[in-house]
């Protein structure tokens, strides 16, 4: 099991022959198609299924939803699937946002890693709109896998339903995201790329509806080990993500969040840990405070793993109002 406070962590993980050059032409090949979808717009359409914008992880909220770059948990399927191939282990993840006026989303999901194969997950999203029984929900299996052990792939595929109050409007769409990890060897600096919610053809009014999608490349920096100043037990990592979604008219924006996290080691397999976050979303027109602030909670003994996350939003204008994430996570 692979429990990473924020800065990367290697394994060794050996491929030869045919399978690694059958693995580079599927690098080379993804990221021609990520380079390609960010070119593309939707000027003609109206965006459904605004819930997958909605915050899914605690950690990733504090940082200002930066987090296309950073590693650690089965968590990633739902920020880049890439990142699966750097866990190890199972983990079993929950999610409860307490939205604005009323509203609530529900995250869970299972990650497992399987040994010479990659790592695998399953997450479900549900969005409660606080007026029907049935509200908005997204499916998603997920597959991360080792290229070099410095370089990673992914993809998720979904199934999204759309079933917004106040809108004429239903359908089940197919979708997946892509991603790409790439470890520089520079003192765990880091570069990842994803494309999310790539749509086929749904039910109902495919042409007029189109998932919220986006592109984002990020960094992550550990200043710590940029500093040069040898192994403490402190971590402080900076990341960054550059996002370019089809539904902005201001186009490409900027998460940037920093991370401090402390782990004191009792054993060799027993740790506690801490982690204090703050975050920053510059993107013009949000009804959201541009600033998040979060906490988190890292307990491991005999093998098993527990992980808290907590992160506090303030909403401006309209609604006025404090949104509330928190995530557990168990590994095993």
């Amino acid at each position: 099991m692979l429990w990473n406070s924020g800065s990367v962590l290697f394994y060794n993980h050996p491929i030869f022959g045919k399978v690694m050059t059958m693995r580079r032409y599927a690098l080379i090949g993804l990221c021609i198609l990520i380079g390609l979808m960010a070119g593309e717009g939707s000027a003609q359409k109206s965006i459904t299924g605004t819930f997958l914008k909605l915050p899914t992880h605690a950690r990733m909220t504090a940082l200002g939803e930066a987090g296309v770059g950073v590693i650690g948990s089965g968590q990633a399927i739902l920020y880049n699937p890439a990142g699966l191939a750097f866990m190890e282990g199972r983990e079993v993840y929950l999610t409860y946002v307490d939205w604005i006026s009323g509203t609530r989303n529900y995250v869970a999901g299972v990650s497992s890693h399987v040994p010479r194969i990659g790592a695998f997950g399953l997450s479900a999203v549900n969005f409660d709109w606080g007026t029907q029984e049935i509200g908005d929900y997204a499916i998603s299996v997920a597959y991360g896998g080792m290229i070099t052990n410095r370089i990673s792939v992914g993809t998720t595929l979904k199934l999204i339903h759309v079933n917004s109050p106040g809108e004429d409007h239903k359908q089940n769409v197919f979708a997946f995201d892509l991603g790409a990890y790439f470890t520089t060897g520079l003192r765990n600096t880091v570069i990842a790329t994803g494309v999310e919610n790539l749509s086929t053809s749904g039910l109902g009014e495919p042409e007029q509806w189109e998932l919220p999608k986006n592109v984002r490349l990020g960094v992550l920096l550990d200043l710590i080990a940029l500093t040069n100043i040898g192994l403490l037990p402190h971590n402080l990592d900076l990341v960054v993500d550059v996002n370019n979604p089809n539904d902005s008219n201001d186009g490409f924006y900027t998460d940037i969040g920093i991370e401090y996290t402390y782990i004191h080691q009792t054993a060799i397999d027993n740790m506690l840990g801490f982690s204090l976050r703050t975050g920053q979303r510059k993107r013009s027109g949000s009804i959201s405070s541009a600033n998040t602030l979060g906490i988190g909670v890292l307990l491991k003994t005999h093998g098993i793993g527990l992980k808290v996350d907590y992160t506090s939003k303030f909403f401006k204008s309209v609604f006025d109002e404090r949104v509330h994430i928190l995530s557990v996570a168990f590994g095993f």
